[in-house]
């Protein structure tokens, strides 16, 4: 539990819904450029969830992070993992599974290096799997749906089985560090 949430974002219309929705500790800012964001206030958590791969200046996200985190506080960053087992598999089809704006891709050993190498002491890793990424949606046509059916079937059995052996190969990372 915390005593206070704050969120920045670059989109002035996302703050504005953001705001309508009760969510009212929000600013305008650029996380990749540290002197746009003007809040008082240092933080025990500061948390970068899912956006480190969409930006081109992550030496500033990480500059962002020391800034805004208390002496004591942790940086939390979540990214997908370059590692995950199906990338090669739909390569291997002439797929590149991957959100058109990512900008990079990080594997463990990557974003530790990063982290360490920007002054930062790495506490913990974790790998987490995407459980609904190919689940069959009601939104969905019938004929979409028994395309996804035995990929998510398939991704069921591999997240009980090859992912609890090798961890590594999960759909992404958790890094906390400080």
């Amino acid at each position: 539990v915390c005593a206070s949430l704050w969120g920045v974002d670059i989109d002035e219309e996302g703050i504005g819904i953001a705001k309508i929705n009760g969510y009212l500790n929000i600013v305008r800012g650029n996380v990749e450029d540290p002197g746009s964001i003007n809040i008082r206030n240092k933080f025990d958590v500061v948390l970068a969830a899912d956006i480190i791969e969409h930006l081109s200046n992550i030496r500033g996200l990480l500059e962002t992070i020391r800034q805004n985190k208390s002496e004591k506080g942790v940086g939390i960053i979540t990214t997908p993992n370059a590692m995950r087992y199906y990338n090669p598999i739909f390569s291997m089809f002439g797929f590149e599974l991957i959100h058109p704006t990512h900008t990079l891709w990080f594997s463990t050993s990557t974003i530790k290096y990063l982290l360490e190498s920007s002054g930062y002491e790495i506490l913990d890793t974790y790998m987490f799997i995407n459980a609904s990424k190919f689940k069959p949606t009601i939104n969905d046509s019938l004929a979409r749906n028994l395309l996804k059916l035995p990929i998510y079937l398939l991704d069921r059995f591999f997240s009980w089985t090859l992912l609890r052996i090798c961890p590594l190969i999960s759909d992404g990372l958790i890094v906390v560090f400080r």
